[in-house]
């Protein structure tokens, strides 16, 4: 595996979180992605954003809805 390539995977993994929480049209996906981007290296601030983006605290048309 190439630095690049551990790079990008290590960026993607830091920013999961906010990725999560825009797909899900989650309301708080801004403050989720700050919280990742700045408490992320804690580990404890990554976990706390983590489980945040999974709340069901989501606007119209979020990937939790049904049927449409």
């Amino acid at each position: 595996m190439t630095s690049n390539t551990l790079l990008i995977i290590m960026t993607l993994t830091y920013i999961l979180p906010y990725l999560i929480a825009w797909h899900r049209n989650h309301n708080s996906k801004h403050a989720i992605g700050v919280t990742a981007l700045l408490l992320g290296w804690t580990m404890v601030g990554w976990l706390f954003a983590f489980i945040w983006a999974f709340t069901g605290n989501v606007g119209v048309g979020g990937s939790t809805q049904s049927g449409k």
